[in-house]
């Protein structure tokens, strides 16, 4: 197990950040436009729209987002799973001393306590 781990794990890491910015990237050429002040605004704008507005069903003009959305979603989706494993993982580096075990298993869930 703690070889799958040393082998593959910041591979999965990396992989999930290069389809997170890859499958944004698309839902916002997807995106059919408008803006929260301005419905009329042709597809997304990076400074305009906010980042959550890719995974709203319906742009504000009224268009349908189905495509915007499920990029979105699924590219979330896709980095939360390679963040999970990057945290269980984590621990696989640190097994050696007894500093390094308790650290790397406190860390993560400090910064979740803090996040809360």
């Amino acid at each position: 197990m703690a070889t799958f781990w040393r082998r593959h794990l910041f591979t999965s890491v990396i992989v999930g950040g290069i389809q997170f910015v890859v499958l944004t990237l698309l839902a916002m050429l997807f995106y059919p436009g408008g803006t929260k002040t301005d419905p009329t605004t042709p597809g997304y704008s990076f400074f305009r729209n906010f980042f959550s507005e890719l995974g709203l069903t319906r742009g504000y003009g009224g268009q349908p987002n189905t495509i915007s959305t499920a990029l979105f979603v699924v590219s979330l989706t896709v980095t939360g799973i390679a963040l999970a494993l990057f945290f269980v993982g984590f621990t696989q580096f640190f097994r050696r001393s007894l500093s390094g075990r308790i650290l790397s298993r406190s860390i993560p869930t400090r910064s979740y306590r803090l996040a809360r």
